[in-house]
């Protein structure tokens, strides 16, 4: 797994989201109608093998988590700016900034143009039904723990 595409020059940013919210919001876009199945696994894959295929890499690879970002947008866009080697410019933070015409039908992007918010993180407590919640973290349990992410709320 260190050859390839993922062995070339470039820097990879690594988005990671805890799954549990993940599912939260796809189930009110209806985007993944099988999610009790394989969706869990299929996370927990990509996120691992991509940690794994990036390991000793620090200096082409920056994970980021989506709760860090909502939680310190600044912060977080100006390391990923300084990793990227492009400027960090204060407007990007700035919704008005992220909104386009071309989404305003689309539900699912109706908050680009809000200011970021971490109103979604920790929904899948209340958000998720018992099984549904179980069925994510059986299957994703090893990369929700690698990832730092509990498993114990």
């Amino acid at each position: 797994h260190k050859t390839g595409v993922l062995a070339a020059p470039m820097r990879v940013v690594h988005l990671v989201r805890d799954i549990r919210d993940v599912v939260v919001s796809l189930r009110k876009t209806g985007w993944a109608p099988d999610l009790e199945r394989d969706f869990a696994r299929q996370w927990c894959h990509n996120n691992l093998y991509l940690a794994s295929a990036m390991e000793g890499h620090a200096d082409r690879y920056l994970r980021l988590r989506y709760e860090d970002l909502v939680a310190d947008p600044a912060t977080w866009f100006e390391r990923t700016c300084a990793f990227l080697g492009v400027e960090f410019e204060p407007e990007m933070l700035a919704p008005q900034a992220r909104g386009h015409a071309r989404y305003a039908a689309m539900p699912h992007h109706a908050g680009l143009d809000q200011p970021i918010s971490a109103a979604g993180v920790g929904g899948f407590v209340t958000g998720l039904p018992p099984a549904l919640r179980a069925a994510c973290e059986r299957p994703a349990g090893e990369a929700l723990q690698g990832l730092g992410y509990s498993t114990t709320a």
